[in-house]
């Protein structure tokens, strides 16, 4: 899901919230809205930061199996 996507699900709900609740006003509610994007691009970047060595990590074992596997093959061959 975007991130715009999800922000705007968010300010569908803070309007259902400052209407539902008349102790909230809409600069009360939108103010939970700033927080609230910024905690979910902390989170979204977080969670690409994740990905990113989750993938690095892939490769990384990937490129060490393939040289143990080559050294040994090299020990056997010589």
């Amino acid at each position: 899901m975007e991130i715009d996507e999800c922000l705007n699900r968010i300010e569908e709900k803070i309007d259902l919230l400052s209407i539902n609740s008349p102790r909230l006003s809409r600069n009360e509610a939108k103010k939970f809205l700033k927080v609230g994007e910024s905690k979910l691009r902390y989170l979204v970047k977080m969670e690409r930061i994740k990905q990113y060595y989750d993938e690095f990590g892939k490769v990384y074992y990937l490129r060490s199996n393939l040289m143990n596997y080559l050294e040994s093959n090299v020990k056997r061959a010589s």
